[in-house]
């Protein structure tokens, strides 16, 4: 499913090249070891899946602590989907919420989220939740270097509101 969602989301925002590659034994790979342990993303990343009433996943949420960040911010979400026909139906918000609700179940209380600069999408997405842009970078994809903007909740809780 990310590896879907990514050539619907990103078609345009990221090359091709990128798209085209080998996303999907990268995503394969991933997901075998962050379902296999606690700790597939981070050192105790986990994801939320949203499900339809067939039980085909639609969305998801992978999260857990901050990678490599110097902001002081003690969680993040590192990816955040929801398939394109279940756009505005909320699924979104309830993926965000549902995070914020483990992580600070965990005592984490800071929230920061990478977006690629370009996908404004998204972008229109975080900032009506509240997340707001405290930093600009470039990451590396597939070989490609793509411009990131970082937002933040400082204060995760209010997610929930």
């Amino acid at each position: 499913m990310q590896t879907d969602g990514w050539r619907d989301s990103f078609r345009g925002v990221m090359p091709d090249s990128v798209l085209d590659g080998p996303l999907l034994e990268e995503h394969r790979t991933l997901w075998r070891r962050m379902l296999a342990s606690r700790g597939g993303f981070g050192d105790d990343g986990h994801p939320w899946l949203a499900v339809d009433s067939a039980g085909r996943v639609i969305g998801f949420s992978a999260y857990g602590p901050v990678r490599g960040s110097s902001w002081g911010h003690d969680a993040e979400i590192y990816a955040l989907y929801v398939e394109t026909d279940w756009h505005g139906h909320g699924l979104g918000r309830a993926l965000v919420q549902q995070t914020a609700k483990s992580l600070l179940d965990q005592h984490r209380r800071s929230l920061l989220l990478w977006a690629l600069e370009d996908n404004h999408k998204a972008r229109a997405f975080y900032e009506r939740i509240g997340g707001r842009v405290i930093d600009r970078e470039a990451h590396n994809f597939g070989g490609v270097w793509l411009p990131e903007v970082a937002y933040e909740w400082p204060n995760m809780a209010s997610l929930l509101e």
